[in-house]
């Protein structure tokens, strides 16, 4: 794999009066080649590396934002009933919605670990010491039923 970098001017045809002057500008070019005649341009491979970072950088940010939001706007869940389209409901349903997505597109890589413990604990689950979870599938985590895994 050979990684080059060039930098060149280019002039600006047709704009005499640029704010650069007569020299142009300069146009930085990020490739890597892999193969013969097979050459990745830098704006793919940015993209690319940049993915997984921004996914480890938003992650907890996700989460505890949708911990924030569940103890600002929901408190304790109580037992009883609400009428459908009332404003509990509706932020009911807000918050629902953040632990859905946390629990289909964050949460699956973190089973089995102390990620989807801790966060289901701040959401006001309770957990028993040494408990495992291998399911995201816990939609509403803090309903009075007791300890969870408890021995």
């Amino acid at each position: 794999m050979l990684l080059t970098f060039r930098l060149e001017e280019q002039g600006l045809l047709g704009k005499p009066d640029s704010p650069r002057g007569r020299g142009g500008s300069w146009d930085a070019t990020l490739s890597f080649k892999v193969g013969d005649g097979v050459t990745l341009d830098g704006g793919w491979v940015a993209t690319m590396a940049t993915i997984p970072v921004v996914f480890a950088l938003m992650t907890p940010f996700v989460l505890l934002w949708t911990v924030m939001l569940k103890w600002l706007i929901i408190g304790r869940y109580k037992t009883g009933m609400c009428a459908v389209g009332s404003w509990y409901d509706v932020w009911w349903w807000l918050v629902h919605g953040f632990i859905t997505f946390n629990n289909v597109f964050i949460l699956p890589v973190f089973r089995n670990t102390f990620v989807i413990n801790w966060y289901y604990r701040c959401l006001g689950m309770k957990i028993g010491k040494g408990t495992l979870i291998d399911t995201t599938a816990i939609l509403e985590p803090a309903r009075p039923v007791g300890l969870f895994g408890e021995r």
